[in-house]
């Protein structure tokens, strides 16, 4: 068994575009990408929702592309390895990208993203997991006690603009 700490960062997943400066120019039938894997698919997918441009089943969890219930511009929305998301973003409309490829790319987060997950109350947080019983061990409360000062997470701020974000 493993015990888990409360949440330290996030690597959010945004909406990207190479032809577009804002979600109200995208058009009808706009290509979107999204990740193929069932988590980074649902993460993007609710990206996509917050900003209105869909509207996903009330209880989808994970969500998928079978579950968009309202798509007003006819996104055509487009499963893709996540590795691929970057190289492809000049050929598509809109992407769905993870924050680890985003620092990989050069792009910057916080200046490019069209839409972004909250770090609020994120599901998909990294959290330092220990075997269960060790999770009182002075050496693992030391470790998650630096990774949520507020040195650590200024730090991570100036970093990863936006890509990595602390929790609060």
């Amino acid at each position: 068994m493993y015990a888990f700490t409360p949440q330290i960062h996030l690597n959010p997943v945004g909406i990207f575009s190479k032809k577009y400066k804002s979600l109200a120019e995208v058009p009808n039938k706009a290509l979107v990408t999204i990740p193929d894997d069932i988590s980074n698919a649902h993460r993007a997918l609710k990206v996509l929702e917050k900003a209105k441009l869909i509207k996903l089943k009330a209880n989808a969890q994970p969500a998928s592309p079978k579950d968009i219930i309202e798509n007003p511009k006819n996104l055509q929305i487009k499963e893709i390895p996540g590795a691929q998301a970057i190289p492809t973003l000049p050929d598509v409309d809109l992407a769905g990208i993870t924050g680890n490829w985003v620092v990989q790319s050069g792009m910057k987060t916080d200046k490019d993203a069209l839409a972004l997950e909250s770090a609020q109350n994120p599901l998909y947080a990294v959290t330092v997991t220990t075997l269960a019983g060790k999770e009182n061990d002075p050496r693992i409360q030391k470790l998650h006690k630096l990774l949520r000062d507020d040195k650590v997470k200024q730090f991570i701020r100036e970093k990863y603009q936006g890509a990595v974000l602390p929790i609060p």
